[in-house]
């Protein structure tokens, strides 16, 4: 029998994909969203069409920043930058893409930048504000909406907070997503702790944004968080949960809210006579029978191992670590000062009066009574002996340091007891002899606040959002130079940096100050027009009075004007709004 071979059948070869070939290095969205992505940078066609937010994953980056192979108590991970923990386990649970971590990791760059760590609490800014934000689900959320808008400005060509970006970008709406998502996990959290420090969050994210009514709402919710945690029975309690020893970090945070408060006394969120400033930290302060400058005394206390404690000044300070720790402690214990002085003018009647003129009568006597005087006398003489140290140290750092970041520190630290010892002695601001004598420190602080601005933009991103500070006050404190000095150059001089002033401090509108210095200027020159001795001419300025209303967008000016019908110097009030400036007369009245 012939064998007769039977051809099998083979299998038919797979198709291969060669008109739609398979994406692997799409976006993260398109994956997520199982669609075919184009791979465009930095956002692809889809998200753009849909407005997602667009990330792109990257292993390398990831693996070469994932080494965790540290013990916990490894110094070296104590000691790590911020700014490196927030690369770490980039895709892991704290981030549900690759553009939250971006969101996080820009969050950490901005807290570090040139603005903030300069001229606030370099410490809670740059180190504990991005570590407790990583830790924590309510914070990390709020610190991405933070990142998110500061992306947002970055990608636009907008020079400055004031010209907004398009809000219809993917960045906005993730921002204000991951702004809505912190919200919401502080419904499942009870912590005094965490709500406080959101509250500082959505203070910055809410200035960024232009919204500085609603960040009034977070200092008087954050302000009055602080006040329960320091004088509720239960407040050692939830200090102690925080961490074995919550001392720094709760003066950090305090710090914050105290610079805050003072801005809060000259930013009002509606007008004068219409609206209670802070109601929710009002009504704590009198339950806790407080008034805000003895809230102020408390939370000096919370910066010293107790309230008679002194730095001892050495002949010259050895390094900018020992003079600040001095310089903020010489702060601290003035702080009394405040409530001594407000138990003062309430006895003079002053509050209660409806006399324009009644000032006239009692300035002198309330900045002329012996504890007041003893007060001041202490600060110049503490102030004094500070400046002696610190000055070889000063030099020194000028000429051997200018390219490091030391130098920036010194200017300001410089900067920062200029503040002191000009603007926290009002006995000195009496007579205008005495004001004159302040003359050159006026011009060695505008000097040193040039070279700070040209420094700080020398090495910023240029991202408006880069130049936001909670706690700096040198365009509040330039205004106040163009106020009082007596030089007109020096005056003149204030009201340039203003008009050029890049940055955002906080509650204080550089736009809002430039205009009220330039509305005092032409006051200055009508009161010298008008005639009488300089101590007559400087009694009438002293009168000058300006708060900002609305959340800083509209301008109240009072001061002393001679009444061209009588010849009588009568007071005048006048309004405007922000853009518009205090030019012209025509939302004026006499009182």
């Amino acid at each position: 029998m012939d064998r007769v071979d039977i051809a099998l059948p083979r299998p038919k070869p797979k198709p291969s994909r060669t008109s739609t070939p398979k994406v692997r290095t799409g976006c993260l969205t398109c994956k997520r969203r199982h669609i075919r992505c184009d791979e465009a940078r930095p956002d692809c066609h889809n998200c753009r069409k849909s407005q997602r937010a667009c990330g792109y994953a990257n292993s390398r980056q990831v693996t070469t920043t994932t080494t965790t192979l540290l013990p916990k108590d490894s110094p070296l991970r104590v000691a790590s930058c911020p700014l490196k923990q927030a690369l770490l386990d980039a895709d892991r649970h704290d981030f549900v893409d690759a553009t939250g971590a971006r969101y996080f990791r820009e969050f950490a760059s901005l807290m570090q930048g040139y603005w903030i760590t300069g001229t606030s609490n370099r410490d809670f800014w740059g180190v504990t504000a991005p570590q407790f934000a990583r830790a924590n689900p309510l914070c990390r959320h709020a610190a991405m909406a933070i990142g998110a808008l500061s992306i947002w400005f970055g990608a636009s060509d907008s020079t400055s907070l004031r010209a907004r970006p398009d809000e219809e970008s993917a960045h906005y709406v993730q921002a204000l997503a991951h702004h809505g998502r912190s919200l919401r996990v502080r419904q499942q959290r009870d912590s005094l702790h965490d709500t406080s420090f959101l509250s500082v969050l959505l203070l910055f994210f809410d200035i960024l944004r232009g919204n500085n009514k609603a960040a009034m709402a977070h200092i008087n919710h954050g302000l009055a968080l602080v006040l329960a945690l320091m004088t509720d029975k239960d407040g050692d309690a939830e200090n102690q949960c925080l961490a074995p020893n919550p001392t720094r970090f709760f003066v950090e945070m305090a710090d914050v809210f105290a610079d805050i408060a003072t801005q809060s006394r000259t930013v009002l969120h509606g007008r004068v006579g219409h609206c209670s400033p802070l109601p929710n930290f009002a009504r704590g302060l009198r339950s806790k029978r407080q008034t805000l400058e003895s809230f102020m005394v408390l939370l000096s206390r919370q910066f010293l191992s107790s309230p008679d404690a002194r730095h001892r000044v050495p002949a010259v300070f050895r390094d900018l670590d020992e003079f600040e720790n001095c310089l903020q402690t010489a702060v601290q214990r003035h702080t009394t000062i405040g409530p001594v002085m407000m138990e003062i003018v309430r006895d003079s009647g002053i509050l209660e009066s409806n006399d324009p003129h009644i000032i006239d009568k009692y300035y002198p006597e309330i900045l002329g009574n012996p504890k007041i005087r003893a007060y001041c006398e202490t600060i110049r003489r503490d102030m004094q002996e500070l400046g002696d140290a610190f000055l070889p140290l000063f030099d020194r750092i000028l000429v051997t340091d200018f390219d490091k970041p030391a130098y920036l520190r010194a200017v300001n630290l410089r900067l920062q007891y200029l503040g002191v010892l000009l603007f926290s002695d009002p006995t000195r601001h009496l007579h205008a002899d005495s004001i004159r004598e302040l003359t050159p420190s006026f011009r060695e602080y505008l000097a040193l606040v040039e070279i700070a601005l040209r420094r700080m933009k020398e090495n910023g991103t240029g991202n408006p959002a880069h130049q936001v500070s909670l706690q700096c006050k040198l365009s509040y404190y330039v205004m106040i130079v163009a106020f009082f000095c007596r030089e007109p150059a020096v005056r003149d001089q204030a009201i340039a940096i203003l008009a050029d002033y890049p940055g955002q401090d906080g509650l204080w509108d550089a736009r809002a100050l430039h205009a009220t210095a330039l509305k005092s200027r032409v006051i200055e020159r009508d009161n010298a027009v008008d005639g009488g001795t300089p101590d007559e001419q400087w009694r009438r300025l002293v009168r000058r009075e300006f708060v900002f209303e609305d959340g800083g967008d509209r301008i109240l000016f009072r001061f002393l004007a001679r009444d061209k019908a009588s010849g009588e110097w009568k007071l005048v009030e006048e309004v405007a709004d922000v853009s518009g400036g205090l030019k012209g007369c025509s939302g004026c009245r006499s009182r």
